[in-house]
């Protein structure tokens, strides 16, 4: 049931203890304190917690709060901030009187009863009023298809705290129909009451969620966030554009920092999507062959410092070309079509010019068939480098061909490599990683002092004896590197590709938890 008032009063004084039940090791000073609890606990019927101080009790309470994890339940008293609120009298009385609990509230329709909806807006009222005025993180859930009522509830909710709203997140399938305007796409027409979408004013609202459907209409404006001067991140799982155009879809576009369009996007409206996201550090984008690409203005991404592309199919690079990227640190890309390595798709043309678009980099990370040589050598500065197992031969290679006449071509800055090991034959694959570590370690060593690999990280399946065989060969072969300081990790595969590199201090946490889902990405291993 849902429970947010809980009377409970302090334990009833009883006798004074016995001597008797005096714990053994009375020297021991842990024993004593918890005794002297105990005793004061069962002669006054206080516990030593109510003594502490409110400040310190709200500082405490606080930290437990789940920063960056799932948002505290409505109907989950087992968990802060309703637990907080279950232990006595005066821990609820600083509970109720503390904002910065209540600042977080997450909705599950799917673990609440029907029978329990009526008293929902009572207590969800309840849980924001005590925030005070302070701004809002909202998730609301539901599987329901289409269920009225559980769309009249979100409605009832976002309407009540558009203005309070920080953070947003949406995973319903009544959420389109919802933005619709007089939800006339399911047709019916608003009453009286009904207050449009587009109306709706979110002047603090900073990043949005939403992991459901959004249809885009071709003959009319999908309002979104129409009025949201503060939005700078925001994450669509499954928004579909008409086919030639997404202007119609209304967000603030020019002042996104982040955005992260997970479901497959053709190339000609990735690219008016990208293009009037001017301001944006970080970009993650699914893209498929669309129509052909006329002839646009170039665009500056002045604070864009991490790229992640996934294609789905073959697409021309040349889609890449109209755009500079001054600032660009680190660049993930994947394809799951061998065509991306081939000469016609690469002409000097446009090597050139990717060759200045990728010169800053420092990070990159490569999955699929790409022109090996052109990627790395377009980007010297690189330090961390994630591939694909194919990629290690003819890194080998490279490095053998470089020792031969005396210099480094190839990522001479390199210092964390991090490869996926699809393993066949687990001898056959660990000598070669142990070999392409000897050689830059040892070229590395000879030209380059105090410039060396300083880590590698293997991903592969934990629970494969071949993988696991190959992993114990790998740690052998390399223990003298290991001995010197180089570090070695081994990790499992079930981490998505696009999230290997390390964290960039600037990237959306929140907006890259739980993309996983088969689809949402190309896979490759």
């Amino acid at each position: 049931m849902l429970k947010l008032n809980i009377e409970m009063t302090s334990p009833t004084p009883t006798q004074k203890i016995d001597e008797s039940q005096l714990p053994s090791g009375e020297n021991n000073p842990v024993d004593i304190a918890e005794h002297a609890t105990r005793s004061d606990i069962l002669q006054y019927g206080v516990s030593p917690i109510q003594h502490l101080p409110v400040e310190l009790l709200e500082r405490i309470f606080i930290l437990c709060l789940s920063h960056g994890k799932a948002l505290p339940l409505i109907n989950e008293s087992t968990y802060p901030p309703l637990s907080l609120c279950c232990v006595c009298r005066s821990w609820r009385e600083v509970a109720y009187g503390l904002p910065g609990l209540w600042t977080a509230v997450s909705v599950d329709m799917d673990v609440i009863d029907l029978e329990e909806l009526n008293i929902l807006p009572y207590l969800f009222e309840q849980w924001c009023s005590r925030a005070n005025h302070h701004p809002l993180n909202f998730r609301f859930k539901s599987d329901d298809r289409h269920h009225k009522q559980t769309g009249e509830m979100l409605n009832t909710f976002i309407t009540s705290l558009s203005r309070r709203l920080h953070h947003l997140d949406i995973d319903s399938p009544n959420f389109n129909w919802l933005i619709q305007p007089y939800f006339e796409m399911y047709g019916g027409v608003g009453g009286l009451d009904d207050k449009p979408w587009s109306t709706l004013q979110f002047p603090k609202l900073k990043s949005a969620i939403i992991r459901d459907d959004i249809d885009v209409c071709n003959d009319r404006t999908t309002p979104l966030f129409p009025s949201a001067p503060c939005l700078e991140r925001i994450r669509l799982d499954r928004v579909s554009f008409p086919v030639d155009s997404v202007h119609w879809l209304i967000i603030p576009w020019s002042q996104l920092t982040h955005l992260i369009l997970v479901k497959l996007l053709y190339s000609h409206l990735w690219h008016q999507v990208f293009s009037m996201c001017p301001n944006l550090q970080h970009g993650s984008f699914n893209i498929t062959r669309g129509l052909p690409v006329g002839n646009t203005r170039r665009v500056a991404f002045n604070h864009l410092v991490e790229l992640t592309i996934a294609f789905n199919y073959p697409v021309n690079p040349s889609i890449l070309s109209i755009f500079d990227f001054p600032a660009l640190m680190t660049l993930k890309i994947a394809t799951d079509d061998y065509y991306h390595d081939k000469g016609d798709y690469w002409s000097d043309a446009i090597c050139h010019r990717f060759c200045e678009q990728v010169a800053p980099l420092r990070r990159l990370s490569l999955h699929g068939h790409w022109p090996f040589a052109l990627l790395l050598e377009a980007a010297p500065h690189v330090v961390e480098l994630d591939v694909s197992y194919h990629f290690i031969r003819r890194m080998l290679l490279s490095i053998l061909h470089d020792q031969e006449l005396g210099e480094i071509l190839l990522v001479p800055d390199l210092k964390v490599l991090v490869v996926q090991l699809p393993v066949q034959y687990s001898e056959l694959e660990a000598n070669m990683i142990a070999d392409l570590i000897k050689s830059r370690m040892l070229t590395m060593s000879s030209w380059h002092v105090g410039n060396r690999l300083e880590k590698l990280v293997a991903y592969l399946d934990l629970d494969s004896p071949s993988e696991v065989a190959c992993m114990d060969m790998l740690r052998a072969k390399l223990q003298p590197f290991v001995d010197g300081g180089l570090l070695l990790e081994f990790k499992d595969t079930t981490h998505p590709w696009f999230g290997r590199l390390d964290p960039a201090i600037t990237e959306w946490h929140e907006g890259m938890m739980g993309i996983t889902r088969k689809g949402d990405y190309v896979h490759i291993r």
